[in-house]
């Protein structure tokens, strides 16, 4: 039996051929690895289309509703389960272990212009900003729209620049280093 968007969900089984009370014993615990076929609903965020094998040996398809703040992408294997007071699956997580999730690819999406009064913002999925691009009269200009921001890397940071200017606006600077720290300059100024 494969499944359409058309089919009501309700009443789909992960393991159709259960009679009804071995249905309802077994529900709480019914859970099976898909993999993701589509990561991006047409209309409806936070749903994801999984495809499965049955315990019949049929093959199963079904647009599935993910758990908040996981990250499915397209040929990801996922961990699919129904709870026993709920009608349809849930993606609970993607699992690992089973091969190496490529990375994909970028191209450009788009270029555009930006006027004086104009912006770029990037939105997380719940529309919450990250991130601001405006041009100024002294050049381009970058804010990271959250409160608090870590940048890691797994590598090193290498910033180059004529000049480099930091400032603290309301409390300390801290520099920690597991190894020496190292200033160099023509005139080193403390204080």
């Amino acid at each position: 039996m494969i499944l359409t968007e058309s089919q009501p969900s309700a009443s789909v089984s992960l393991f159709p051929n259960c009679d009804p009370e071995a249905e309802a014993r077994r529900a709480a615990s019914e859970s099976v690895v898909a993999e993701c076929i589509e990561d991006c609903h047409p209309t409806l965020t936070g749903r994801v289309r999984v495809r499965w094998t049955d315990s019949s040996g049929e093959e199963q398809v079904q647009w599935v509703p993910t758990l908040a703040q996981v990250g499915v992408r397209k040929a990801d294997r996922v961990l699919l389960t129904r709870a026993c007071n709920w009608p349809e699956a849930v993606v609970i997580g993607v699992v690992d272990g089973f091969a190496v999730r490529p990375e994909s690819p970028r191209t450009s999406a788009a270029a555009i212009t930006l006027r004086p009064d104009e912006a770029v913002r990037v939105l997380d999925a719940r529309g919450h900003e990250l991130l601001e691009i405006i041009t100024s009269e002294s050049g381009p200009v970058v804010r990271l729209l959250q409160p608090d921001v870590n940048v890691e890397l797994p590598g090193a940071l290498k910033l180059n620049a004529a000049s480099i200017e930091m400032t603290a606006r309301s409390g300390p600077v801290s520099i920690q280093a597991s190894d020496d720290v190292i200033f160099k300059g023509e005139v080193v100024r403390l204080n």
